[in-house]
């Protein structure tokens, strides 16, 4: 493909295996040396070696954008990097752009500092996220989830844009999240319970139906008793949802649980 051909090229020119001539002025090789290179089978190879030697800052910032998938806004870099765990991401990011992983996207209403970063191409964000071991995905989500949720500012126009990039990382580690005491969980549902909402306005049905099964899910023993009003909101929401997906035993059961 045209991006394995100009990564490997850039390989070789970074370890001046190719170099350009200014006397000869063209590009020159020692055929024995590049005939003795091997070659990755497949562009994902070659960019996860060549993140190998990335430091450690620069390569943990790739990690930490890839979870957001193709690009990373400024909002949530200004929030992660109010925690403490991220509080050098703006400057690694700006790393990974100068050694062309990422590229500043910038709209008419943003500065400078306020650049959005994004993978240059599809295949460099899944070598980041391929570094990031299988195992360690859940936490990865967590950990970044917890800290927007830590940071995410009050019910503005912003919070509203975190919304749900916040709850889309948090349900991604929902599976250390049912580990919290009930308090934390039910201030994740609420969350949930609004994002969904705001789908559904949107007609956004299928993202709807996944924030609400987590806010469901994420419902503490004796919830029915302790928060009525919120275990209403999600079933009803929930069965308007799986109704709209055509789900129906969904959306039967959710109402059946409010009648009951």
């Amino acid at each position: 493909t045209p991006l394995f051909v100009i990564e490997l090229l850039e390989s070789l020119v970074k370890r001046k295996i190719i170099q350009y001539s200014l006397r000869k002025r063209r590009w020159v090789w020692d055929d024995a040396k590049v005939s003795g290179e091997e070659i990755p089978e497949n562009v994902l190879h070659l960019l996860t070696t060549k993140m190998t030697a990335l430091p450690p800052g620069t390569l943990e910032a790739l990690k930490v954008a890839s979870c957001f998938g193709s690009q990373i806004s400024h909002l949530t870099v200004e929030l992660l990097c109010k925690s403490p765990c991220y509080e050098g991401l703006k400057v690694a990011l700006d790393e990974a752009i100068q050694e062309g992983f990422l590229e500043r996207v910038r709209s008419s209403e943003q500065t400078f500092d306020m650049t959005s970063a994004k993978f240059r191409h599809d295949k460099i964000r899944e070598a980041a996220y391929g570094r990031i071991g299988a195992n360690e995905r859940v936490r990865y989500h967590h950990d970044i989830g917890m800290a927007l949720y830590s940071n995410i500012p009050g019910f503005d126009a912003d919070a509203n844009v975190m919304l749900f990039t916040t709850v889309g990382q948090l349900n991604r580690g929902i599976s250390l999240i049912l580990e919290y005491p009930s308090e934390m969980r039910i201030s994740i549902a609420e969350m949930n319970c609004k994002a969904g909402m705001k789908a559904i306005e949107c007609s956004n049905f299928e993202s709807a139906y996944k924030y609400l099964k987590a806010g469901i899910m994420l419902l503490p023993d004796g919830s029915w008793n302790n928060h009525q009003t919120l275990c209403v909101e999600l079933y009803s929401l929930l069965s308007r949802a799986a109704y709209a997906l055509g789900i129906l035993d969904d959306a039967f059961e959710a109402s059946k649980m409010i009648i009951e």
